[in-house]
């Protein structure tokens, strides 16, 4: 994800006139035509191997980021049905305890009449 961002980034400046760094850390304005064609035979430098490194890196940060995200927005799904089944149970308990206030009564005035 990040690696191709860079290169097309690096290949649209190659283009304007500007020779910049390509993901592979190759200037494509110094290379030659077959260098072209077979980059990744090019040796890589320390510094970028810890691009690569980082790039890689930023690419499981922002899959994570977005796995999160998508568990965030589920378990949220999940409590608003869960909030309203209990509102939905705290109704119908009240409903049923009004009944049975009713039953007491009824039973408490047969009873006074018995």
């Amino acid at each position: 994800m990040f690696s191709s961002q860079v290169s097309a980034q690096s290949s649209a400046a190659t283009r304007g006139g500007m020779a910049r760094p390509t993901a592979a850390g190759y200037s494509l304005a110094t290379m030659s035509p077959p260098d072209r064609m077979q980059p990744e035979l090019l040796p890589t430098d320390p510094v970028q191997r810890e691009l690569d490194a980082l790039g890689q890196r930023l690419d499981r940060l922002l899959e994570t980021v977005r796995r999160l995200h998508e568990e965030n927005r589920s378990l949220r799904h999940s409590q608003e049905q869960l909030a309203t089944e209990r509102a939905n149970l705290m109704a119908r308990n009240e409903q049923a305890r009004g009944r049975v206030e009713a039953m007491i009564q009824r039973l408490k005035a047969l009873e006074s009449n018995a």
